[in-house]
């Protein structure tokens, strides 16, 4: 019965009668098969086929709605719609579309399962959805009982395992929003609750475990958010390649950590003398693993039950086990 509000969102609006010809061009995933009211998960590339940004993507009555991580000012990132509108922007010619960067104006709170059924009708019906690379959404409007209206839109996100959804409303109502869930019998959770549940569902976070120097398929999100058979798109020609060949020579995994603090990002695994592994976000743990992050691979290291060491900024010892996704 626990919520998260969300600091840092990526929102982009693309609007336009184009907007999905103009993003089909641009992304893996196969947006002109979204359905009104749906979404699918994304990587927007670059000519060169690398990640300019990692997005779900929502088909509406206006357009397109982006939605993905925000600004990450402690690792110096700044907001990927930056250079995704730019990116819309340069490869618009005569098609109709303008992207608007909806971040400042809109906040988020995402909503674990449990909570879901307690919530406003058309938000609760998102629960009883089977799970899929397809993810609905729904437009809300809840009337408090001293007449105030918290309009706003809800949305099926991949980010943690089950069926959470994320709920985006204006900034000015974010207070009345945390209030209703409140007094729906949720219970607000840190930030490093909704990292944690992430990490467990093997979903990377741009900026943090992702960013414009790697390729799609390093994310290993394949299934989800990419589509080898939407033709082409810009980009699609190495992404294709890689998929042939087989030679991607590093990739997301999760890891099992067993110290007794908690590694930094950034952090070094190796196997012998040679770097095998680099942590990107790391989380307290379930079981006896205290514990779990993402983290890059080598090629040598991808399967489940691959082994490393390293040594955490205060000099223990860490003992690294590539798991299968929690």
């Amino acid at each position: 019965m626990f919520f998260v509000r969300l600091p840092n969102l990526a929102v982009l609006d693309v609007i336009g009668k184009d907007a999905a010809k103009i993003a089909q061009n641009l992304c893996t995933a196969n947006v002109e098969s979204i359905g009104p009211n749906h979404g699918r998960e994304a990587f927007i590339t670059d000519v060169r086929g690398k990640t300019l940004g990692h997005v779900c993507i929502f088909r509406n009555d206006d357009g397109l709605r982006l939605i993905g991580a925000g600004a990450n000012e402690a690792a110096g990132v700044p907001n990927q719609n930056t250079a995704i509108a730019a990116h819309f922007d340069k490869y618009t010619l005569r098609e109709q579309s303008v992207p608007e960067d909806r971040s400042t104006q809109l906040a988020g709170v995402i909503v674990a399962d449990e909570l879901l059924s307690k919530l406003e009708g058309s938000i609760a019906t998102l629960a009883t959805d089977t799970p899929s690379i397809d993810l609905p959404s729904v437009s809300f409007e809840i009337n408090r009982e001293a007449d105030d209206s918290i309009p706003g839109n809800a949305y099926r996100v991949p980010w943690w395992s089950g069926v959470p959804v994320l709920l985006l409303v204006d900034q000015s109502q974010i207070d009345l929003l945390i209030d209703y869930l409140l007094s729906a019998g949720g219970i607000e959770a840190s930030e490093s609750e909704f990292h944690r549940r992430r990490i467990e569902n093997h979903f990377p976070w741009y900026g943090i475990d992702i960013d414009s120097s790697h390729l799609p398929q390093e994310a290993d999100r394949n299934e989800r958010a990419i589509s080898f058979t939407k033709g082409c798109y810009l980009g699609q020609e190495t992404v294709a390649r890689l998929d042939a060949l087989g030679q991607v020579q590093k990739k997301l995994v999760t890891w099992s950590l067993t110290c007794d603090s908690q590694p930094a990002a950034n952090t070094e695994l190796r196997d012998g003398d040679r770097v095998v592994g680099r942590l990107t976000s790391v989380a307290l743990g379930p079981g006896h693993h205290p514990y779990i992050a993402l983290g890059f691979a080598r090629r040598s290291h991808f399967d489940p039950g691959s082994q490393a060491t390293g040594v955490t900024e205060s000099g223990d010892s860490i003992r690294a086990l590539v798991s299968e996704y929690l």
